[in-house]
């Protein structure tokens, strides 16, 4: 809930301060965001200070209240009851109450003055400023979780990092897992805790995968780019991961990796249906294919016999058995030449497609189940997709 607010008021940050100076509004931004990460952490007075130079640099109501809240906080952790963090509580808890009466948070504020107007009664002060301490040196917080900073090369610390400098320039060494580390020139100044806020870049996670040579590889539906063998980068999250091959069934499997973080997977992919009997139709095609030619070595042998008594006929003339021999051979070199034409035309279609049924096997994964939303003028639901 404390994010969505401050989500809430950096948004009118934005939006109210057109008059202002973009640099104006910028600064202010980074030092309510430090703000409330320090609140976040239980730091209320630091926290109250960064609320504080927020305000100074643009006085709206709603960083008011925040500021408000800080104090009041800090008040109340404190041992030694500082009064005037009380007082700086209410006055900033009226600024708001006074400058937006219909504000978010107007009945919450109203409700601690109602508690703290009542205390100033009771506690000894002279009305003065509280006592923020003027620390020279920075302030370091980040959105981001675990990380680390060493300033000029000492231990690394955790965040959020209240810390005196000398003034100067400085540097600051971020880390995190899962991300890259980062160096952050730093100059101090002052009298000032200058907020520096740490962003640092994710590092991809990569896959590794276990395949035959002349898959085809698909990651989040997009061809992998690289050699997957050898690994691949991809954003840290989840994943799916397709491998496609003719011959071979269809891998599908989903992957969660985290920044950094290394994966492998094999692909097993068994022989498809198909392609076992593409490979015993073209089988059948060399069987017809060798019978062809059986046959037609056969019909040529006849014929070779058939032309020798044809010559000796030319010559000298047949008996009435080599005759009948000659006609024999005749009929049966035209037998084997047609069984070897046939054969021979079996095996063509059948080589084609048992070639067809070859080529053309190549199964596609099946989208696993997947849910969604949908609106539409009539309502709303879900959608179901995928093979179950």
């Amino acid at each position: 809930m404390r994010a969505i607010v401050a989500t809430l008021i950096l948004a009118l940050l934005a939006a109210t301060a057109a008059p202002v100076a973009a640099d104006d509004r910028k600064t202010a931004e980074k030092h309510f965001r430090t703000g409330e990460r320090l609140f976040s952490a239980g730091d209320f007075v630091h926290a109250a200070g960064s609320f504080e130079q927020a305000f100074a640099t643009l006085p709206l109501p709603a960083i008011a209240f925040s500021a408000a809240q800080a104090y009041r906080l800090a008040w109340a952790k404190a041992k030694d009851k500082d009064p005037a963090l009380l007082q700086r509580a209410v006055a900033l808890y009226r600024i708001y109450v006074e400058q937006d009466p219909s504000g978010d948070r107007v009945v919450e504020a109203s409700a601690a003055l109602g508690d703290l107007e009542p205390l100033l009664g009771k506690v000894t002060g002279t009305g003065a400023a509280p006592v923020i301490p003027k620390l020279t040196g920075v302030t370091i917080t980040s959105a981001l979780p675990g990380v680390k900073v060493a300033i000029d090369g000492a231990a690394p610390v955790g965040l959020p990092l209240v810390k005196e400098l000398p003034v100067g320039a400085h540097t600051v060494v971020a880390s995190a897992p899962g991300y890259a580390e980062r160096t952050l020139p730093v100059a101090t100044v002052d009298g000032a805790l200058v907020p520096v806020e740490i962003e640092l870049d994710a590092l991809p996670a990569r896959v590794t995968l276990a395949l035959e040579a002349g898959s085809a590889v698909a990651i989040d539906g997009r061809a992998a780019d690289g050699d997957v063998r050898r690994g691949v980068a991809v954003p840290a999250g989840r994943h799916l991961v397709t491998v496609t091959r003719r011959g071979r069934r269809a891998f599908a499997q989903e992957f969660e990796v985290g920044r950094g973080e290394a994966i492998a997977i094999t692909a097993r992919q068994p022989v498809t249906s198909q392609r076992r009997i593409a490979t015993w139709v073209l089988y059948g095609a060399g069987a017809l294919a060798v019978g062809a030619g059986v046959a037609g070595t056969f019909a040529y042998l006849s014929d070779a016999d058939a032309a020798a008594l044809a010559d000796r006929r030319a010559d000298r003339g047949l008996s009435i058995d080599e005759v009948a021999r000659y006609e024999a051979l005749r009929t049966e070199r035209d037998d084997r030449r047609a069984l070897a034409y046939g054969l021979a035309g079996g095996a063509l279609a059948v080589g084609f497609t048992g070639a067809l049924l070859y080529w053309f096997d190549r199964d596609e994964p099946r989208g696993l189940p997947a849910i969604a939303p949908t609106v539409s003028g009539d309502g709303a639901g879900v959608a179901v997709g995928g093979a179950f």
